[in-house]
């Protein structure tokens, strides 16, 4: 659809039958100025022009008028002063001006607003009401940016209605004829659809951009990435490696060997306890209905699957959703089924066929690309809003570099947990983001860097050795917490050892700790953690030293004696790199100062004074 009015009239004209052709364009129309027309001056300047489109018939009824805004939105009350001076009015006192020109149901408004880039337009009818003091409104509307679903629509509805009657005495009809199109729904349940679908569309083709996307967007992209994931999950749930893992997983979680957050959704669980009672007959079932299928494929030796084959891994896949797996056991099954399919072992190879494997790699993997595509768009889209949030954090304990990380990081999360159904994406994400930036800026002041694993490890053995404590009135021995945390007695030492929670003092921030010049040195006691912190720190230098090149890197290493040996002279390196003294030293320099970048000394905070380096 068009919003400009000579294109207008061409498609009344051409498409809808309208007799337009009596007069050349210019004199199609005849305008009013705002003031002859009594409308207020303040309301007056926001409209470019009103004019009304000649009488193309003896019926004096043809009252359609083109209104032009300066502004970039529809003005309901601006349209209500024009429509009052338009109406018929019964009072004899009011002026010339104020009089009636038209009668008040045949009014029909052909309205264009909006800027340059994206022009709109629209159909506008205002409806009598004996309730209302104020006539309500009513539009048809269209952009030229809309998606062709919505315009298709609003194509179809004006094509239909608003048609020229063929003969004279259909015309009295006509007026409630498009009168009925503005009770028709432009955006239904199928337009939405094709709408998303044609976004969806448009996003994964089109290069990616840093721009917001708006919340309608948002969840189209989301729908999509269910839908996705739904796909995925159909193939994963029918494939016999899979089915076998599946139950595997519902074997161990009844017997307690895994937790049952980390392995079920329990946004779709009503009931832990009822759900525990489901899981195992789901047990007996899947066992059963595994056995079965493999039966039948032994049998028929070509892979080929049955009506019955067929209907056993359909119930095996209801079964599998109703388990309500989490997104991480999905994703741990499709690893394995992507890399087992790569190394030519198919999982489906027992039920299905090679060309039917063929066609369910070719789908999974179709499904995974969108995936990643659609995240993708997300995040990309999401960088204004990341920046927003990272400025509002603290930028003295990390650069903003490391901050958006953290920011990714945060983002990534709240894709997985996000439902489209309950709000907007960005209200959804922000504490999340917020959270995953406080625990970075909380992580960079640790003098030992731990994995997220490992301090939830040590938080529940201190958890559990005071419960123990405080039951047994002493302190519990190894042995007892690894019967407790059912885990070995070896890993419980790991953890002491590692974290030495009777001699370490942990510090939420390290700035005091790294003016310190006085470190004391290590007892016997403390050795073990004198070797966990060297090694840490020996990790970590060479993980900075990675990123410098290969001459830097070995030149510093020889330099300062960081294999373990004597320090070299430059005039060794000199000879030992077939260079001058003075190149060497210029290596060493540009090296020294790459080695000072914010991002790489901060990974060595903790082992040396930075003030002094």
């Amino acid at each position: 659809m068009k919003t400009n009015f000579k294109d207008l009239c061409f498609f009344f004209e051409n498409d809808l039958s309208w007799p337009l052709g009596e007069y050349p364009f210019e004199q199609l129309t005849f305008s009013y100025e705002a003031e002859e027309l009594g409308i207020r001056e303040a309301q007056a300047a926001k409209i470019k022009s009103i004019r009304q489109l000649r009488p193309m018939t003896a019926s004096p009824a043809w009252n359609i008028f083109f209104v032009e805004f300066e502004t970039k939105k529809l003005l309901v009350e601006t349209m209500r002063e024009v429509l009052s001076s338009l109406v018929a009015v019964k009072r004899a006192s009011q002026s010339a001006a104020q009089r009636a020109i038209c009668p008040y149901g045949s009014l029909l408004f052909i309205v264009r607003y909006g800027n340059r880039k994206e022009p709109s337009a629209a159909f506008v009818r205002f409806q009598d009401s004996t309730q209302r003091k104020t006539p309500a409104i009513q539009l048809i509307d269209w952009n030229e940016a809309d998606p062709p679903p919505r315009v298709k629509r609003v194509t179809q509805i004006i094509t239909r209605y608003f048609e020229w009657p063929s003969t004279a005495s259909e015309f009295k009809a006509w007026h409630s004829q498009w009168a009925a199109a503005f009770d028709e729904e432009i955006e239904t349940w199928s337009v939405m659809e094709e709408m998303e679908r044609y976004e969806v569309a448009r996003l994964l083709k089109s290069p990616m951009e840093q721009t917001p996307l708006p919340a309608r967007t948002l969840t189209a992209l989301f729908k999509h990435l269910e839908r996705c994931d739904t796909e995925i999950s159909r193939i994963l749930f029918r494939t016999h490696e899979n089915a076998i893992f599946f139950l595997d997983l519902v074997t161990r979680l009844i017997a307690g060997k895994e937790r049952f957050d980390r392995v079920i959704d329990t946004k779709k669980v009503e009931s832990r306890e009822f759900h525990m009672d489901y899981l195992s007959q789901a047990k007996v079932r899947l066992a059963a209905l595994i056995e079965s299928c493999d039966t039948i494929a032994a049998a028929a030796h070509d892979g080929a699957s049955g009506p019955e084959m067929s209907r056993y891994i359909d119930e095996l896949a209801i079964i599998c959703e109703r388990i309500a797996f989490k997104g991480a056991s999905l994703n741990e099954s499709l690893d394995r089924f992507l890399a087992s399919s790569k190394a030519k072992q198919s999982s489906g190879d027992r039920w299905y066929s090679q060309s039917q494997q063929a066609l369910q790699l070719k789908a999974l993997r179709d499904c995974c690309k969108q995936r990643e595509k659609i995240k993708d768009v997300i995040i990309v889209a999401s960088v204004d809003q990341l920046k927003k949030i990272v400025s509002e954090a603290d930028s003295s304990k990390m650069d903003q570099e490391d901050l958006m990380q953290y920011a990714f990081i945060g983002l990534a999360e709240a894709m997985e947990r996000f439902d489209w159904r309950q709000g907007g994406f960005y209200n959804f994400a922000y504490w999340r983001i917020r959270n995953a930036i406080e625990k970075g800026l909380e992580a960079s002041g640790d003098l030992v860097i731990v994995s997220a694993e490992e301090k939830k490890n040590a938080e529940r053995l201190q958890k559990i050795a005071r419960s123990l404590t405080k039951t047994m009135g002493r302190k519990p021995t190894v042995k007892e917490l690894a019967e407790k945390l059912e885990m070995s007695e070896k890993r419980i030492k790991e953890i002491l050892q590692y974290l030495n929670f009777d001699k370490v003092e942990y510090h939420s921030n390290t700035a005091s700790i790294y003016n310190r010049r006085d470190i004391p040195a290590s007892n016997d006691q403390d050795s073990h953690y004198d070797e966990k912190m060297l090694d840490s720190l020996q990790r970590s230098l060479s993980s900075v030293l990675s990123s410098l090149s290969e001459q830097e890197r070995e030149i510093l290493t020889l330099r300062f004696g960081l294999d373990g040996k004597k320090p070299r002279t430059l005039f060794e390196l000199a000879t030992m790199f077939k260079l001058t003294p003075e190149r060497v030293r210029q290596i060493e320099a540009k090296a020294i100062r790459k080695m000072r970048n914010p991002v790489r000394i901060r990974r060595l905070e903790g082992y040396i004074n930075i003030h002094g380096a």
